[in-house]
């Protein structure tokens, strides 16, 4: 017989070797430790997938109140180098070259010539009239508030307005002067949610 029995080793141990019992054994996971590991991932899961959409929410909205920023800085340059005048009315299917590029009545008018290329979001890329001009609103229509914007493709320029505090995203020409200007724009929320914005010079 091969087996040999070391009796230094504990009694209760030897009768275990001979009985072919002395391996040790090695244990897996239970259903419940794997259960619990697959809802921990799932939670992170849904953690990370809860979390992108927001990043990258706020990523477009900071996009879009940095182009408001340089919009409105393109517009008082303008307003310096001509005297004070605010620039032509800029609309249609291509307004944003309308602003970049010379008027048909005024050569010299295109106020975002040197500001075109340091927007990132209204750009025709995302809309077809990402920027509109839009000049003396209430003594056109004879409405002290122009609409707040309704979406988050398009910055609406007045002149002769200035934010209202007590319209969210809305302006007035209640208390505005001749150097009033404002641009009106909207951001993204949770859900959908579209949000007006006013920013003023």
């Amino acid at each position: 017989m091969n087996s040999t029995i070391n009796y230094n080793r504990p009694r209760w141990r030897r009768a275990l070797t001979r009985r072919g019992l002395g391996t040790s054994v090695q244990a897996g996971f239970t259903i419940v430790e794997t259960l619990i590991v697959l809802a921990i991932a799932g939670l992170i899961l849904l953690i990370v997938f809860e979390v992108i959409p927001a990043v990258e929410r706020a990523s477009r909205n900071n996009q879009r109140r940095q182009d408001v920023t340089v919009i409105l800085a393109a517009v008082s340059q303008y307003e310096l180098k001509d005297s004070g005048n605010f620039p032509q009315a800029c609309s249609g299917t291509s307004p944003l070259t309308a602003c970049s590029a010379p008027h048909a009545a005024n050569p010299n008018d295109y106020f975002l010539r040197f500001s075109r290329s340091d927007l990132s979001y209204y750009t025709s890329a995302y809309s077809t009239n990402p920027v509109q001009i839009i000049q003396d609103y209430p003594q056109n229509t004879g409405n002290l508030h122009p609409p707040v914007a309704v979406s988050v493709q398009t910055v609406l320029i007045y002149d002769f307005e200035k934010c209202d505090p007590t319209i969210p995203g809305g302006a007035t020409s209640d208390g505005a002067d001749y150097s009033s200007v404002v641009a009106l724009y909207a951001v993204e929320g949770g859900n959908g949610a579209i949000i007006p914005q006013c920013q003023d010079i």
